[in-house]
């Protein structure tokens, strides 16, 4: 008899620690349903799926205007059912075994294109035109993005960026984006010390608003 209530005891502890595994597994995500519809849903948090992947979770994201094009139609290549946002920093949460330049615990942004660095279009600095199946603008795009807890970033190495201490997430949040644009990284190096942004979005145009 009490062998028996022993292994019932030990299988209901086994299926409380299960439960609860699987409950903080589940995060909120924004998500694209269809033209012109996003929604707040339930989705498992990402896992590793390559040695050169980092899971962040993220601590600030924004919406941009490539947001709203893909909610009014204007992004064909968008997948429904994708987590939206390209727009985002965070911290690193595991990192798989081939990622060398980032470690659990880096605050990090997230570059909005996905690149290899090796193929033809990544040596000669056209990042955006990765032959990858997932390089270019995939994040909140073609695979889900950043708005919810926890992003998957392939390719770690090329896809994050350290953030310096003195920099605060809002400071750093347009870096992912903006930086990849060579005019972007232009303007950037002009604006002054303790410079901060925010991006304002109205009737699909985006402007960003830059003070001291």
């Amino acid at each position: 008899m009490a062998a028996i209530i022993y292994v019932c005891i030990l299988s209901l502890h086994r299926f409380i620690k299960i439960t609860i595994k699987e409950e903080k597994e589940i995060m909120l995500a924004y998500t694209y349903i269809k033209q012109g519809k996003f929604e707040l849903i339930e989705k498992p948090k990402p896992e590793l799926r390559d040695s050169r992947d980092a899971i962040v979770r993220v601590t600030l994201g924004s919406i941009c205007t490539s947001d709203l094009h893909i909610k009014h139609g204007g992004v064909p290549r968008a997948v429904p059912g994708i987590t939206v946002g390209h727009e985002m920093v965070g911290i690193v949460e595991q990192t798989g075994r081939d990622v060398k330049l980032v470690k659990p615990g880096d605050r990090v942004t997230v570059n909005v294109e996905t690149f290899c660095g090796e193929c033809f279009f990544c040596r000669h600095g056209y990042v955006n035109n990765c032959a990858d199946p997932n390089g270019g603008w995939a994040l909140g795009c073609r695979i889900d993005g950043g708005q919810t807890e926890y992003v998957r970033v392939p390719y770690a190495d090329q896809g994050l960026n350290l953030i310096p201490d003195s920099v605060s997430d809002e400071q750093a949040l347009f870096v992912g984006d903006i930086l990849l644009q060579d005019f972007g990284l232009l303007a950037f190096r002009r604006l002054p010390k303790k410079t901060r942004c925010l991006s304002l979005v109205r009737d699909l145009r985006e402007s960003v608003l830059c003070f001291a």
